[in-house]
């Protein structure tokens, strides 16, 4: 299968829906884009993105932060053509206010989509013509695509045990997905589709967390995460933790896992 990048925009959707031209966004909820500008408005109040090849307008406020290698920056620091990652909310009458921007170094765009199953279909055809094996999924209206590539998770919701993560296989997705079921994914798209490269399936069990916060230091059995507002955190890591990227001090982390008798917090999953 050949390496996929998404042409046009980058989305993150939770929650319920609005319809604006043809682009599914998230109402009442938050979002995240990976795009570029293509646009700034002169007195820097709002700027122009495309999302999939829709023109997307994000309102720039007092409170709207703007980093640059981690170091906030003026808003004049943004430019036409800058790749950014936004994070934003709606506001009333459906607009999208920027909480943050960060620019980034390069132009790698992706899509994250986070909600309910509509449909799916476990014998669809591939786009473009292709005969490689594919599941359709319909996720709040929107079709993505899953082939053998996709690394597939399957967790909570009394599938697999103590909270874990499974992982599976496209030939078994007909045993834990249906329509309904919460799941998560990650991809590019491709001009034609949405190709999902991670796919979690399944909603978290009572008592399990999702957290972002900085390594303050190593342990024989895991780390201490500093969260900011909330102060630091034990994080235990056993055998069965699935991790991507190096634990190092100083680095960013996010972690899915539970908390323990004694307030630490068991990590299921975790990505630096």
């Amino acid at each position: 299968m050949i390496k996929r990048k998404l042409a046009a925009g980058c989305f993150f959707i939770c929650a319920g829906l609005m319809v604006t031209g043809n682009v599914a966004l998230a109402q009442d909820s938050e979002l995240k884009f990976v795009s570029n500008i293509t646009s700034l408005a002169e007195d820097e109040s709002t700027i122009t993105i495309n999302v999939r090849g829709f023109a997307v307008v994000v309102e720039i406020t007092e409170d709207t932060e703007v980093e640059l290698g981690g170091d906030e920056i003026l808003l004049d620091g943004l430019s036409e053509g800058d790749s950014v990652e936004i994070e934003a909310y709606f506001a009333s009458g459906g607009r999208i206010i920027a909480e943050e921007i960060s620019i980034l170094d390069s132009g790698e765009e992706e899509f994250r989509l986070k909600g309910q199953v509509n449909g799916v279909d476990f014998a669809a055809a591939a786009p473009g013509g292709s005969i490689e094996e594919v599941v359709k999924i319909s996720i709040m209206g929107t079709e993505v695509y899953v082939d053998d590539e996709t690394r597939i998770i399957v967790r909570g919701e009394g599938r697999v045990g103590r909270g874990r993560s499974d992982e599976s296989t496209l030939a078994d997705l007909d045993t834990y997905l249906r329509a309904g079921d919460k799941i998560s994914a990650r991809g590019t798209y491709d001009g034609t589709a949405l190709w999902v490269h991670d796919l979690t399936v399944g909603g978290r069990d009572d008592g399990e967390i999702e957290l972002e916060g900085v390594i303050q230091s190593l342990r024989d059995d895991g780390f201490i995460i500093t969260i900011e507002d909330a102060g630091d955190f034990v994080v235990v890591v056993d055998d069965a933790t699935k991790m991507e990227g190096e634990l190092v001090v100083g680095a960013s982390v996010e972690v899915e896992g539970m908390l323990t008798e004694n307030a630490a917090i068991l990590a299921f999953e975790i990505d630096s």
